[in-house]
């Protein structure tokens, strides 16, 4: 018995999509993503710095 986050997606053509996966592999997921955001902010601030 492990513990599932469902995910219930809805489209712009109001389809809806549900799908679920294990905690752990959520858990994992969302650290990706939030090291992706980090690294796209990082290269915006560099970006800026040479626009300057």
């Amino acid at each position: 018995m492990e513990p599932i986050v469902v995910f219930e997606i809805l489209t712009r053509n109001n389809e809806k999509i549900c799908f679920e996966c294990k905690l752990t592999k959520f858990n994992q997921l969302r650290f990706a993503v939030a090291y992706v955001l980090k690294e796209i902010n990082s290269i915006e601030e560099k970006a800026i710095f040479k626009a300057l």
